[in-house]
């Protein structure tokens, strides 16, 4: 909903944004207002995927409506809208060839691939053609890639981010290629990834395709996974299985992959991502911050790296964010980002408020600043816990007597001035974390239909320092369950003459309760050395490592008909015709 104001002259503005000050910037260019006449207020509505990083065109329509009819104007897009007309993902056509020795080390891979960039560009519909040879290499060493792609417009709307960019279509095509040299060579597919990791002695390593992995565990990750699936007894069961006629296929598919988090976008000048942290007089922490959050889990995540820095409960700290006026910045909430990148300024910042803090009590207790601790909400001479200030008190402290701190520069983001007991920090990244995972799919196929089901599926994923294992977990799952829906339900499909023909969600299939199993998951954690709280992201890791796990499992149970090639998604009846046609040509 947009709002204009013409006495103030400022549109104020709802959205459902992933980069509020991006769209804030977008609508003043297209309204010629200054930036700081318009006003974004994230709504939370949850979700995005990468859908909502850039303003799709009626939004602008309606301000423009707004500020010339001096009355709120609210723009509502129907289901069978977005389905028509919002921007998809992948649809890719790849071509894989590679050099294998008879040991099964893959020395190179050489990728053709046609890449849909729908009827124009969207803004970013090019950079995913263009990123995705960059992660070939995937979590393997490998001496030589040569990747060729495409891009062609066709009569569909934009392909653009979606919960991965990039990521998703290389780890298929990696993925997807070391289990055809397992099948061609005779080896077990979890062993031909052994052989190819990237030992964890050699980071950071740089691959053949210009990328650099900041740290990486590959091989205690799979390990892993392959015990908690339990994967010496479902070979077991699956060779006792094709010993006897049975209607029911069993299949093991791995999938071991990189994950891109966090950027590495250092544009000299540019504002970098940021975050205030305030004590506050009645001894509870205020954290502002530039993120527009879309149900990721950020305000917990945020005040529990606060709580932690003062030794207080989470509760005792208000986070708030998705508002484009707070005196904070962020580029937005894309490539499981926010944690490592905005978390990181929340925590400088409030290391810093804490170093003031200790500064401060220094004074009132007339001790040395290196004998006193933060804990408990409370500043204390080590040792003489009867001798002590809280953090309230400070902070009424420096209200009443602003001499008693050094006054900080004005936030370089709105120039306001930073008061009270509060710091304001910023931070970016040298360069990308690089997240990774192995996850195992075990499915039974019923060769008499072609249905496909999960008997389990195990996640284990390398993060790096996990702040909230509770929300690793859940990023985990949401992504497993569009990641299985990728590789089994969902497509958007187009008839002859250019009309979609899945507008509703009663023609665009999406994963029930009953299509997605209970998860196995668990985490290994290596630290990212580019961040001071060492995460990576996790956001993305089910959409890019399930596909290819659901297909290989797939595959691997149609093995013993001779079928080793199927493409997404994999439809019961797409199934049972291929295994139809094979046995007609049996």
């Amino acid at each position: 909903m947009f709002d204009y104001n013409p006495s103030s002259g400022i549109l104020s503005a709802w959205m459902s944004s992933q980069a509020i000050f991006r769209a804030r910037d977008m609508l003043a260019t297209f309204l010629n207002l200054d930036a700081d006449r318009v006003s974004i207020y994230n709504a939370e509505v949850g979700g995005a995927f990468g859908a909502k990083n850039t303003l799709i065109g009626e939004e602008l329509i309606a301000a423009k409506l707004a500020i010339k009819y001096e009355r709120p104007i609210k723009w509502v897009e129907g289901r069978s809208e977005n389905l028509q007309a919002q921007t998809q993902g992948r649809g890719w056509v790849n071509t894989i060839e590679a050099a294998v020795t008879s040991d099964g080390q893959l020395l190179g891979l050489r990728v053709r691939s046609i890449a849909d960039l729908g009827a124009f560009n969207s803004g970013v519909s090019a950079m995913i053609a263009q990123r995705m040879p960059s992660f070939l290499s995937g979590a393997y060493q490998i001496q030589a890639v040569d990747s060729e792609v495409v891009g062609v417009y066709t009569n569909k709307v934009p392909t653009a981010p979606y919960r991965g960019a990039g990521r998703p279509e290389a780890a298929y095509i990696m993925e997807r290629t070391m289990d055809r040299i397992a099948h061609e060579l005779n080896i077990d597919p979890a062993e031909v990834r052994r052989r190819n990791f990237i030992p964890k002695e050699a980071f950071p390593y740089s691959t053949v395709t210009g990328v650099k992995y900041d740290s990486g565990n590959y091989r205690d990750a799979l390990d892993k996974a392959l015990e908690l699936v339990d994967y010496t007894g479902w070979r077991a069961k699956q060779r006792e299985q094709r010993e006897i006629v049975s209607k029911k296929l069993l299949g093991i598919g791995l999938s071991s992959f990189i994950e891109l988090t966090g950027d590495s976008f250092n544009i000299p000048g540019a504002l970098r991502e940021s975050a205030t942290v305030r004590i506050r007089n009645d001894g509870t922490i205020l954290v502002l911050s530039g993120v527009a959050h879309t149900g990721q889990g950020h305000f917990t995540a945020f005040a529990q790296i606060v709580a932690q820095v003062f030794g207080i409960a989470g509760s005792q700290v208000e986070v708030c964010m998705n508002d484009a006026d707070l005196p904070g910045f962020s580029s937005g909430t894309f490539g499981s980002r926010v944690t490592q990148i905005a978390g990181s300024a929340v925590l400088l910042a409030a290391e810093a408020v804490r170093e003031k803090a200790i500064r401060v009590a220094a004074r009132a207790l007339e001790v040395d600043a290196a004998d006193l601790v933060v804990e408990g909400g409370q500043v204390v001479v080590r040792g003489v816990p009867s001798r002590l200030i809280t953090l309230g008190e400070l902070a009424r402290l420096v209200e009443e007597q602003p001499e008693l701190i050094e006054h900080e520069p004005p936030n370089p983001v709105n120039d306001a001035p930073i008061e009270g007991l509060a710091a304001w920090r910023d931070f970016a990244s040298q360069g990308a974390a690089y997240a990774s995972g192995t996850h195992i799919a075990v499915v039974e196929i019923d060769s008499e239909t072609g249905e496909i089901h999960i008997l389990t599926y195990v996640a284990v994923d390398d993060c790096g320092r996990v702040l909230n294992h509770y929300l690793a977990e859940a990023q985990i799952h949401g992504g497993l369950a569009q990641g299985i829906g990728q590789a089994l339900f969902e497509e958007v499909i187009y008839d002859q003459d250019g009309q979609i023909l899945t507008s509703t969600l009663m023609d665009y299939a999406l994963p029930l309760a009953d299509g997605v199993p209970d998860f196995v998951t668990d985490l290994v954690e290596t630290p990212s050395p580019l961040n001071p709280l060492g995460v990576k992201g996790v956001g993305e890791a089910g959409c890019i490592g399930a596909p290819p796990a659901i297909v290989n499992a797939v595959l691997d149970a149609l093995a013993r008909l001779g079928i080793d090639a199927i493409d997404m998604p994999l439809k019961p009846e797409k199934v049972w015709a291929v295994m139809q046609d094979m046995r007609s040509k049996a």
